[in-house]
């Protein structure tokens, strides 16, 4: 009997061991941010601090507020004041969406929110709710579990369509933090891969994946196979699940196209042609981009964040946007 209880403790020791050696060198070897245009060392550094597990948005803000990323206690990126609720004869605008939408990598005044805001003037807030590394599931899932309080009265969704998992649950509603076992998955290099290799294999699916910054790497990965069976891949993007979701609760809903720079010349979209849901109004960032005869390596500071002058490009078309096709309507609302 000591001899089996000896080899058992061993056993588990040699295990044990093995996976925090495992676990070391794949946090060496290959950083959780290899799927993003930022570099590892930032997007690293913004991963491990300034966000923290969460079981129905798979992450969010660690502390509210966070004053370093200028984020006020609401979790939006604003420092000017606001309140739950919208001042009378105020039009409400939360956008949303992931780094780009954010305004990764420019001042929070350099952000396409802020000029927009500043451009409409005093009668329009235009709140930033976008999270680096966002996806169309977690936006749709941020909606439902903290935003719908706020009472907006439009939405600006900048997700790219096929961007994520297609929602398939309800809410569990966890309190942030509330699950150490799930926090541990999220931040394990192992883990990730443990599962990245069984959905390679077909035995799990994209949203068994930890870390769903990297979803967009596999799936364009899968994408230069079958173009046409990934975008009409019913088990992708929630875009029209949003749309529905702000028209049963009466907000308006706004789809961004989602551009990315090419070549340092070219201005691409990531948004093809009727890839967004119908009946819907759609603001063509794209095309503002495009059109400004401008070099896309001006306008974007990589190939997805929008460096301050693209930023004013957006910022100042959605504000001309908004005035001419909400501001009416949501005025007399």
């Amino acid at each position: 009997m000591n001899s089996i209880l000896k080899r058992t403790l061993q056993t588990t020791l040699v295990v044990v061991l093995g996976g925090l050696i495992a676990e070391g060198c794949l946090r060496i070897l290959s950083p959780m941010s290899e799927a993003s245009t930022m570099s590892a060392q930032e997007v690293e550094a913004t991963m491990g601090k300034g966000f923290r597990y969460d079981a129905d948005l798979i992450w969010y803000w660690k502390e509210l507020p966070d004053e370093g990323a200028g984020v006020n206690r609401y979790g939006f990126r604003r420092t000017k004041a606001m309140e739950e609720k919208p001042p009378d004869q105020v039009t409400r605008v939360i956008t949303l969406g992931d780094s780009q939408a954010f305004g990764g990598g420019v001042r929070l005044e350099e952000t396409f929110a802020h000029i927009a805001e500043e451009t409409l003037g005093e009668d329009w807030e235009i709140i930033n709710a976008g999270l680096s590394g966002y996806r169309s599931l977690n936006v749709y899932r941020l909606l439902r579990l903290r935003l719908q309080h706020f009472d907006p009265d439009v939405l600006v969704v900048d997700c790219m369509p096929k961007d994520s998992p297609r929602e398939f649950r309800p809410l569990q509603g966890k309190p942030l933090g509330n699950d150490p076992f799930g926090e541990w998955k999220w931040k394990s290099r192992l883990y990730y891969f443990s599962q990245l290799m069984l959905r390679v294999v077909g035995l799990r699916t994209w949203e068994s994946l930890p870390w769903p910054l990297h979803l967009h790497q596999l799936r364009d990965q899968d994408a230069e196979n079958d173009a046409m069976a990934y975008r009409s891949d019913p088990t992708l993007g929630n875009l029209d699940l949003i749309g529905n979701w702000a028209t049963n609760n009466d907000i308006e809903v706004v789809f961004m196209t989602y551009p990315f720079q090419e070549s340092p010349q070219k201005v691409g979209c990531h948004t093809w042609e009727d890839a967004l849901p119908t009946g819907f109004r759609i603001f063509d960032a794209c095309a503002e981009l495009m059109n400004h005869d401008t070099p896309a390596s001006e306008l974007f500071l990589d190939k997805n964040h929008l460096s301050p002058a693209g930023n004013r490009v957006v910022g100042e078309a959605l504000s001309r946007f908004l005035g001419q096709e909400l501001g009416a309507s949501t005025a007399n609302d």
